[in-house]
């Protein structure tokens, strides 16, 4: 007599099971952005739902991760850079923020909207780790004034924009004391003409290894390369202001860099010599 088989698992799903999984399908018949803003709501409260029982059955964030955050994500990489190049973000935030940051206002030259697309991207990933939390312990989409979480994310967004504003506006500032040259090149010089060279090219390295940008490490290998900013433009189908406002950004922070690691040694030798 053979060993018994184990009796399959039935596929066959419930009629709750299958009712469940209509209604979310019929929910995301359209991308997130564009559903209106009541099945937005209750596609989030569903998520939600099912996001913290999973979270507080077994530790799973799974249902974040790929559900929320993509989606929410997606929305905000689409209505963020228009409120900040429209201006707009200075209104939510004068708003949420009251008398205390009222020094925070649109620029009298604007600001682009490749720029804006740049603070939002810094906006978004340093957001993102607070909604996580806020959509486990705080966000209530049962209440009769709820926010969709497209929404409450673009508010949260408005708390966090004023750090990497103020830090596009020293970038700014600085730029035009130090008198940056933003044409000069950051490629190397080649180690046969210039013995120097071996040693800038991982000082050149490591100056790509700091940068976080994925975007911004391309636009700079490409520029040690020799090509112009139109080129680079051309190649990674963005603007050349946007190429130059990265390459000024990289550079400042690179010069930075350099600055306080001097400071550093001139400290640690002064420190030698006096001891």
């Amino acid at each position: 007599m053979g060993p018994s088989k184990k009796p399959q698992p039935s596929t066959t799903p419930t009629a709750a099971g299958s009712r469940t999984v209509q209604q979310r399908k019929s929910r995301q018949e359209l991308p997130y952005h564009l559903l209106s803003s009541e099945k937005r709501l209750a596609l989030d409260i569903e998520r939600v739902d099912r996001y913290r029982l999973a979270v507080s059955a077994l530790g799973d964030f799974t249902v974040f991760k790929t559900e929320i955050q993509t989606d929410v994500w997606a929305y905000a990489n689409r209505t963020l850079p228009k409120l900040i190049a429209s201006g707009k973000i200075f209104g939510i935030r004068s708003r949420v923020g009251g008398p205390h940051f009222a020094d925070l206002v649109m620029p009298d030259e604007g600001i682009d909207l490749d720029i804006a697309e740049d603070l939002a991207a810094d906006t978004i990933t340093k957001a993102l780790s607070r909604f996580e939390q806020s959509v486990l312990r705080q966000w209530d989409g049962h209440r009769s004034d709820a926010a969709t979480l497209g929404t409450y994310f673009i508010g949260l967004c408005s708390l966090v924009f004023p750090g990497p504003f103020r830090s596009w506006q020293r970038e700014t500032h600085r730029l035009q004391f130090i008198g940056l040259d933003v044409h000069h090149s950051m490629s190397a010089t080649n180690a046969w003409d210039c013995p120097e060279a071996a040693i800038y090219d991982v000082e050149f390295e490591r100056h790509i290894e700091l940068i976080e940008n994925p975007l911004e490490k391309i636009i700079v290998r490409l520029d040690s390369d020799g090509l112009t900013d139109r080129e680079i433009a051309e190649v990674l189908d963005l603007t050349e202001k946007k190429v130059e406002y990265r390459l000024k950004k990289s550079r400042l922070a690179g010069q930075a860099r350099w600055e306080a690691e001097q400071a550093a040694d001139d400290f640690r030798v002064k420190t030698l010599v006096t001891a």
